[in-house]
C-alpha cells in the first residue's frame, strides 16, 4: 500500500542552471548505482555548485497534524516534496518523498495478512519481501525529461506509519503499527518554474503488501512500475 499520495539519503551532483538546461536539451541517461545523470553532453562534475557558504538549510516540511517530516526522515540539506510541502527554493536540492506501507508479519487487529490467490511471498514479513525485491528507484522530472536512478538500498529509510501520521485522521489506531519504508532520492536544484517528478519502482519479482486479496489493490509486478507523480514549484 502506498501513502495517501502513494512512500539514508544518497547525494548526487548539484547541477548549475545553465548545465541543467544543457542536460534538458540533450536528454540524459542515469547510473543505476549512483543516481548521477550520465551520457549527457555536459560535464556534471565541472558544473557542480559549491555548498552555500551561509549554511542556509531548506525549510522543514511540517504537515498539518504537526509532525516535522524533515526531522523524522533526517532530511536537513534538501527540500522535502510531499502532498503537504510543494514549494522548493531555487538553488536547493530536493527529495520527492514516496512511501511503501505493508501489513505486519502477523497482521493487525481487523487486518489479517491477505494475499491474492496464487501469490506466495519470498519473505514472510511483507516489508522484508518488498525490500528484498526492490532493486532501483527511478525519477523522471518534467519539463526537461531529466532522469535519475538510484540503488534502492542506498535511499531507503525504515519507519512506521505512526512516525509520520500520528495525530492525523488518515489511519486507524491499529494501522499505526504498520511498517513503512520511505525512498528518498535527492535530486539536484532546478531553475524557477512548475515541475513534476515521476517516481518509478523497479522490482526483481512480484510483491504484494499483505493488505488485500486483490492484486490491483496491493501488488506490484516485476520490472518498472510508476509509484506516483509529485507536483512542485521552484521559487526564488
Amino acid at each position: 500500500m502506498h501513502s495517501t499520495s502513494f512512500p539514508r539519503t544518497h547525494l548526487i551532483s548539484n547541477i548549475a542552471p545553465a548545465a541543467l538546461a544543457a542536460v534538458a536539451a540533450a536528454g540524459c541517461a542515469t547510473s543505476p548505482d549512483t543516481g548521477e545523470a550520465v551520457g549527457a553532453s555536459v560535464d556534471l562534475a565541472a558544473s557542480a555548485q559549491p555548498e552555500d557558504a551561509s549554511g542556509r538549510h531548506p525549510p522543514d516540511c511540517v504537515v498539518p497534524w504537526g509532525i516535522d517530516w524533515s526531522d523524522v526522515l533526517h532530511i536537513h540539506k534538501a527540500a522535502l516534496v510531499s502532498p503537504d510541502c510543494t514549494m522548493v527554493r531555487a538553488g536547493d536540492p530536493y527529495i520527492p518523498e514516496v512511501l511503501w506501507i505493508t501489513n505486519t508479519e502477523h497482521g493487525i487487529e481487523g487486518g489479517p495478512v491477505l494475499y491474492p490467490p496464487g501469490y506466495t511471498p519470498r519473505h514472510k514479513a511483507p516489508m522484508e519481501d518488498f525490500l528484498h525485491k526492490l532493486d532501483r528507484v527511478r525519477y523522471i522530472v518534467q519539463p526537461g525529461n531529466l532522469e535519475f536512478s538510484f540503488n534502492a538500498s542506498k535511499i531507503e529509510r525504515k519507519l512506521t506509519v505512526d512516525d509520520l501520521y500520528r495525530g492525523s485522521d488518515q489511519f486507524t489506531p491499529p494501522q499505526l503499527v504498520w511498517p513503512a519504508t520511505a525512498l528518498l532520492g535527492q535530486l539536484p536544484p532546478l531553475p524557477t518554474g512548475a515541475y513534476s517528478a515521476e517516481i518509478h519502482f523497479i522490482l526483481s519479482d512480484t510483491h504484494c503488501d499483505g493488505q488485500h486479496a486483490v492484486f490491483a489493490d496491493s501488488c506490484l509486478p516485476p520490472g518498472d512500475s510508476l509509484a506516483l507523480t509529485r507536483q512542485f514549484v521552484v521559487e526564488d
